[in-house]
C-alpha cells in the first residue's frame, strides 16, 4: 500500500527532539489527510524501527527488545486534520516472535512517557482501555485531554503488522489504506 504524497524526513542527530522537529516541520507543509514519511539518517539510509523507537521513546524500558520483535523496515505516517498533525507507525513483526515478548513490549509502552508520540502536548492521559476499531480489530488506547489526541495500538497477526498511532482517526485511515 502507499500513502501519498511521500515525504522524506532526514534527521542527522537521532534524538526525540530532532524527530519531533522533523515531523512537525512536515506537518506544516502537508494538507489535510494522510501522508507517508520516509525516515532516513544522515547517510540517507532508512532508519531501522528498533533504532527509531528507541530514539523516540528514551524512557521506554522495553525499547531494546524492538530488534527482536520487529523487522527493520517500517512505515511512518502523518495524519493531518483540522486539529493538527498526528504521527503513526506501522511495523512488521518478525516471523517466530514470542507472543509473550510482544505483550511485555506493549505493557512497557503503556507505562512509558506517551507524550513522546505527539507533536503537541496531548495533555493528561486516561489509563489504557481495550477497544475495537471498525467493529473488527481489537486495539488498546489511551485518550488524552487535548482534542484528537489518543495513543492507540493494534496488532494484525494475519498481516504480521503492528500499528501505533497518536490519533484514532489516523489509525482508522491507515487501516483503510491497508485495505482493512
Amino acid at each position: 500500500w502507499a500513502l501519498l504524497p511521500e515525504r522524506s524526513v532526514n534527521s542527522t542527530r537521532l534524538r526525540r527532539a530532532a524527530i519531533a522537529g522533523a515531523l512537525a516541520s512536515q506537518a506544516q507543509t502537508l494538507s489535510v489527510g494522510i501522508s507517508e514519511l520516509i525516515l532516513t539518517n544522515a547517510n540517507k539510509s532508512a532508519l531501522p524501527f528498533s533504532t527509531f523507537i528507541a530514539a523516540l521513546t528514551p524512557g521506554f524500558s522495553e525499547s531494546q527488545k524492538a530488534a527482536l520483535l520487529f523487522a527493520d523496515d517500517f512505515t511512518a505516517f502523518l495524519f493531518k486534520d483540522n486539529r493538527g498533525g498526528w504521527p503513526g507507525y506501522i511495523a512488521t513483526l518478525k516471523s517466530g516472535f514470542a507472543a509473550e515478548d510482544l505483550r511485555a513490549w506493549f505493557s512497557g509502552l503503556e507505562k512509558s512517557p506517551l507524550n513522546n508520540f505527539f507533536l503537541v502536548n496531548p495533555g493528561t492521559f486516561t489509563p489504557f482501555k481495550d477497544g475495537v476499531v471498525n467493529n473488527k480489530y481489537a486495539d488498546r488506547y489511551a485518550p488524552a485531554t487535548t482534542p484528537g489526541a489518543s495513543l492507540s495500538y493494534l496488532v494484525l497477526p494475519q498481516q504480521n503488522k503492528v500499528i501505533i498511532s497518536s490519533s484514532f482517526d489516523g489509525l482508522k485511515e491507515a487501516l483503510r489504506l491497508m485495505g482493512m
